[in-house]
């Protein structure tokens, strides 16, 4: 689907220039981007940078660098990419309406034309329904009496045309802030997109958006957006527009690159990703009363509180037991989890009063283990233990692995069932 080169590497992976199509201009413009950001996503080396555990897509220019998650020790490009793409879609950061686990050829397409691709598909898909139009108000010097007239600035500026009326009134159009933003990143696309057919559509859609102003947008118009029952469509479209308009850093000096970062905190996609297939398996374990509830904060120290990732409750003779669920991208090839982790599981169980709280992490080549035992504390009777659970969630392919998610409520339920028969 592209035709512009793009670069595939692996989080935590080194690139150095002239490396794959890496060149110079490329690297001072994300080690400019790097530095703005406060040094988050790369690591700068001498002519090299490091990544860091954030995938997605940088367009840098005309060039494509996709960081993709890995989880092995095989460089199995198609198979994360895949993988990527498997989260992306599952945990609605990128709705394709002609995905399926069997589309390879979509799978195989090149990340930032997908995004693009889904992008202008949500508009053309607003523009079948018709775009919403809303109320706003809008101060004007005109030659009809329209609305409430403003008189301090009416008086200012027309004491000599008696036939004008500065007024404050009501307009019912286009021009709201949902459509603001959709033009925003359409103009964005039709200036940067190198595929000749996206840049098309884009220009094609902005025709619809001519009657639409411009609009500053910053993180703060997302903050304030609300939607109605009208407006609910629009919500994919404009997660998108959002990815796009503030990842983007324009060219504004002659010589440099357009840089587009869609970015993703590895760590806290898998965790929701997790969470995703864990919650649409709760109908699967009705006779348990299985219910899976994402990060919950409990107070902890002053004002600082814990949050874990994952709580599973669930039905264990005539009450319910909870277990907390910690998901943790690592490859991991001895069953030794680090003493930050295990203080982490420990704080869990005493704060929580939980019997169990488990460590996730992506299959290698480890099995799920049973519950060890926290040596006791000192004042507290109840015995808490921590388990490793090692899931394989995706096949060769990357696409999700249907009876994963179970297989995680299994080994998690079925020793637990164990520990309170102890």
């Amino acid at each position: 689907m592209s035709r512009q080169p793009t670069i595939q590497v692996f989080e935590h992976q080194q690139l150095a220039i002239g490396e794959k199509g890496f060149e110079k201009k490329h690297f001072d413009t994300l080690v400019r981007y790097n530095e703005s950001h406060g040094d988050r996503f790369l690591t700068v080396q001498h002519r090299k940078i490091k990544f860091n555990s954030y995938v997605g897509v940088l367009q840098v220019g005309n060039l494509s660098i996709e960081i993709l998650p890995k989880a092995d020790k095989v460089e199995n490009f198609a198979r994360w990419h895949g993988a990527l793409l498997t989260m992306l879609h599952r945990c609605r950061y990128i709705r394709l309406h002609s995905l399926t686990e069997a589309n390879l050829t979509l799978r195989s397409a090149a990340l930032i034309d997908l995004f693009f691709d889904a992008f202008l598909s949500e508009v053309e898909l607003l523009l079948r329904l018709g775009l919403v139009k809303g109320y706003r108000l809008e101060e004007r010097n005109q030659t009809k009496l329209k609305g409430r007239i403003q008189f301090h600035r009416h008086m200012a500026r027309n004491l000599v045309h008696k036939e004008r009326f500065y007024t404050l009134h009501q307009h019912y159009d286009r021009d709201i802030v949902h459509n603001q933003i959709l033009r925003k990143a359409l103009l964005i696309l039709s200036d940067i997109v190198s595929n000749a057919t996206f840049r098309m559509r884009a220009k094609k859609l902005l025709l619809e958006f001519e009657e639409v102003s411009d609009l500053t947008v910053t993180d703060n118009t997302f903050t304030r957006l609300k939607f109605s029952r009208k407006t609910e469509p629009y919500r994919q479209a404009l997660n998108l527009a959002r990815l796009i308009i503030l990842r983007y850093n324009p060219d504004l000096k002659s010589g440099r690159e357009h840089l587009l970062a869609i970015l993703f905190d590895m760590n806290k996609l898998f965790e929701e990703y997790v969470f995703r297939i864990l919650k649409k398996e709760e109908d699967q374990w009705t006779e348990r009363e299985l219910s899976v509830y994402a990060q919950q904060s409990f107070a902890f120290f002053q004002e600082r509180s814990i949050r874990p990732d994952i709580i599973m409750e669930y039905k264990t003779g005539p009450g319910k037991s909870k277990v907390i669920v910690d998901t943790k991208w690592k490859e991991m090839t001895v069953a030794k989890p680090s003493i930050e982790d295990l203080h982490h599981m420990h704080t869990y169980n005493v704060q929580l009063d939980v019997t169990k709280s488990v460590l996730l992490y992506p299959k290698i080549n480890l099995e799920s283990g049973k519950p060890e035992k926290f040596a006791p504390a000192i004042g507290m009777a109840k015995d808490h233990y921590c388990q490793l659970c090692f899931a394989e969630l995706f096949d060769p392919e990357g696409r999700s692995i249907p009876a994963a998610a179970s297989g995680i409520i299994n080994d998690v339920l079925s020793v637990d069932i164990n520990i309170n028969r102890i």
